[in-house]
């Protein structure tokens, strides 16, 4: 789950897989960085709240992946923790 490919246009996409239910289902984030005063800052365009600052530009897109990982597993089990039973359905938009 280390492993990433990076893709620079006007900001950065990184793919990103994340487990589901066993399951490995791959995702594309756009992680949207700058550099101000000597310290790199960035978020997750996609998810709200998902954001760090570092001094390398590599050590912020780490942080960034260790966020958005930490982000995804608490909403997924705030939507499932009142649930006894439920079916996991992958979808794509």
């Amino acid at each position: 789950m280390d492993t990433h490919e990076s893709r620079r246009e006007s900001g950065t996409d990184r793919n990103r897989s994340c487990r589901c239910d066993g399951e490995m289902m791959k995702h594309s984030w756009t992680a949207l960085v700058s550099r101000d005063r000597g310290w790199w800052i960035g978020w997750i365009a996609e998810i709200s709240g998902v954001n760090a600052q570092e001094r390398k530009q590599e050590e912020l897109l780490e942080s960034l992946t260790i966020a958005l990982r930490e982000a995804v597993e608490m909403n997924r089990q705030d939507a499932t923790k009142h649930l006894r039973r439920f079916e996991v359905v992958a979808i794509s938009a």
